[in-house]
């Protein structure tokens, strides 16, 4: 099965990240490992709404939850450029967790009215949660069951929700999802 591909916009992952550090900067769980499954689910509800995720990142199923691929790179070029500082937080459950810290407003000129949105109603769903009670939420994502860690996580996988449907189901799910790809390919 050939899944959707889509080319990263480096600037749109830098201002999401920031974006999401400036609005969340008073949510005494937002450490790195929340921002990296917010930016997830912003992603996939673009890509459930519009057909095309906001940053066009391809998320890596790690031990930890879904990463954006080149996450460490971007994280450093980020801080390289004072976009955004990394502090060493105490968390609610008195655990010291990595947060990011955003050093400047995020450009609105970057990210649409739209992509906010995304990233607003994720961010504000899951306001009062930590990182692992998203992770309850994630699990049960079909993309997260399907694969292993150090594989991608397809979009069109983050689509269905657990219980994990039969392999009849998910043979339906790739012919449907294959033909709406094709139905999307210039003639």
């Amino acid at each position: 099965m050939e899944y959707a591909k889509f080319q990263l916009c480096p600037e749109k992952l830098d201002e999401a990240v920031i974006y999401l550090a400036e609005r969340s900067a008073d949510d005494p769980n937002f450490g790195e490992a929340k921002l990296l499954k917010l930016l997830y689910y912003s992603d996939c509800a673009s890509f459930f709404r519009c057909w095309e995720p906001i940053t066009g990142a391809t998320y890596i199923h790690l031990a930890g939850g879904p990463c954006p691929q080149g996450w460490e790179s971007a994280k450093r070029q980020l801080l390289d450029k004072g976009a955004i500082s990394e502090a060493n937080a105490v968390m609610p459950d008195g655990n010291h967790r990595p947060r990011i810290v955003a050093k400047r407003a995020a450009k609105p000129e970057i990210l649409t009215g739209a992509e906010r949105a995304f990233i607003d109603q994720q961010q504000q769903g899951f306001a009062n949660c930590a990182a692992s009670d998203i992770d309850e939420h994630i699990r049960r994502v079909t993309g997260w069951e399907m694969t292993k860690v150090g594989e991608e996580m397809p979009y069109e996988l983050s689509m269905f929700s657990q219980p994990v449907p039969t392999d009849d189901v998910i043979e339906r799910g790739n012919r449907i999802i294959a033909d709406f790809i094709k139905w999307l390919q210039p003639v």
